[in-house]
This record gives structure tokens, C-alpha cells and sequence, in this order.
């Protein structure tokens, strides 16, 4: 039986350093002064990739003061 919730989840650095390369990241946009409602980004990182440091998919909380950074 696998032990780790996550297949993609690495107990330590040198195991995800390890594993393969990253072609995404997900990023908060925040809105410190609340004008705006906050957003999860997801980043292609992938240097070979026409897209790379661009967002390809965003998700913005519905209400302005939803607070993304509190969650959890």
C-alpha cells in the first residue's frame, strides 16, 4: 500500500529534486487592498514551451474580500 496521499508529493527536497521536471505552477493573485477579487493563476514554467512564464488558466473568486489567503 502507497503511504503518500499524493503520488506527486516528495517527503524531502532531495526526493523532489529527484523527481521530474515541473511544467506548471499555480500561483495566488492577491488583492491586498481588496479592489479586486482574488485569483488562482496556473503558470506554464516549461522553458521549451511557446508559452512559457504565461498564464494559461486563471480562476477568480466570485466576491471581492474572499480572501484566498486564508483558506485552510
Amino acid at each position: 500500500m502507497n503511504q503518500r496521499p499524493d503520488p506527486t508529493f516528495y517527503p524531502s527536497a532531495k526526493l523532489a529534486m529527484e523527481g521530474p521536471t515541473e511544467t506548471l505552477a499555480f500561483t495566488l493573485m492577491l488583492s491586498p487592498d481588496f479592489s479586486q477579487p482574488d485569483g488562482l493563476a496556473v503558470v506554464n514554467v516549461d522553458p521549451t514551451s511557446d508559452d512559457f512564464g504565461k498564464i494559461v488558466h486563471q480562476v477568480i473568486m466570485p466576491e471581492k474580500g474572499d480572501e484566498f489567503h486564508h483558506f485552510g
